[in-house]
């Protein structure tokens, strides 16, 4: 009997599974190229959005599931065995930070090594990412290829200039201008990148920019090349395609 696909793995069994040093996989975890997560039981949460240096609460409330854990904490964790946390990261690529609430009052979680894992979405894609050959059996295989197809490549990053608080803006040889509003809202999104949070709620955004509107695209419709820019997952959420 085959068991259920595994929904997150712990870092000693990604040591075995990679044949990989802990150290090296401590590495990618502290660098950010790696994401840890820790599951949270049952506490009231803030789900926060950060503006400029201040970090804005969209809502508190009682929640429980897999948050990600900074690069920082981690690495402290790695250092002393286990630290007490009040913040952590949302797993939903929504940009929020999740913070324990003031009221009513949180303790701090203390994590350890041990509650360190990594979602199973996030490891095959840092194996494919990295060309990782996975031991299974007793044998090394390698999962995902990279393939000599250059029509299958990513496309080359292109960088991404912006001058003017944001109104004008260079993408590799493309040039755009944008409007005081709109202007927020890519540089709010381009700070999102920066903290390595890059997906915005859409209300977040026109809120931060001052708009009345109730839609990114109506405030867009002046510049019908915004999508070249800025893309969205779907259910509200945006970030920018090219930024670093």
């Amino acid at each position: 009997m085959s068991l259920p696909e595994r929904e997150y793995f712990s870092l000693k069994s990604l040591e075995k599974r990679w044949a990989m040093p802990l150290e090296d996989i401590y590495y990618a975890i502290e660098s950010g190229l790696l994401r840890a997560c820790t599951y949270l039981e049952i506490n009231w949460m803030e789900f926060c959005y950060r503006e400029g240096q201040k970090l804005i609460v969209e809502i508190t409330t009682r929640c429980e599931g897999w948050a990600g854990v900074e690069p920082k904490d981690c690495r402290r964790i790695f250092s002393k065995g286990e630290r007490k946390l009040t913040s952590f990261i949302s797993v939903r690529n929504d940009g929020h930070i999740l913070r324990l609430s003031n009221e009513p009052p949180q303790r701090p979680i203390t994590v350890s090594i041990n509650d360190l894992m990594v979602l199973a979405d996030d490891c095959k894609a840092f194996e494919e990412l990295h060309k990782i050959d996975v031991c299974t059996n007793g044998k090394k295989i390698r999962l995902l290829r990279a393939t000599k197809d250059d029509s299958l490549q990513l496309p080359q990053k292109l960088a991404f200039v912006a001058s003017n608080n944001y109104q004008n803006i260079q993408i590799g040889e493309q040039l755009f201008t944008f409007g005081m509003i709109q202007a927020k809202i890519i540089k709010r999104l381009h700070d999102a990148v920066r903290q390595e949070s890059p997906w915005v709620n859409g209300k977040q955004l026109l809120h931060y920019a001052g708009s009345t509107g109730d839609k990114l695209r109506d405030v867009f419709k002046s510049q019908p090349a915004w999508r070249e820019i800025i893309e969205s997952d779907g259910r509200g959420y945006y970030r920018l395609k090219y930024a670093a």
